[in-house]
């Protein structure tokens, strides 16, 4: 396993509903949920950037 990653999120980050400092914020709470076998819903339970960003984002990826 390796935590390497590259993003291409800036939109993401730039497009979060509480500005570019959540979204960052949201990013780095997806990385780590991911990088410790959590799932995006349990992460989002304690991180509210992430809640936000997921509820935001959701529906657009249906």
């Amino acid at each position: 396993n390796s935590t390497d990653v590259i993003f291409l999120s800036g939109g993401g980050i730039l497009a979060h509903p509480d500005g570019a400092t959540a979204g960052v914020a949201s990013l780095r709470q997806a990385w780590e949920a991911a990088r410790d076998g959590v799932s995006l819903q349990e992460r989002a339970r304690q991180s509210p950037e992430l809640q936000r960003a997921l509820d935001f984002f959701g529906p657009r990826l249906k």
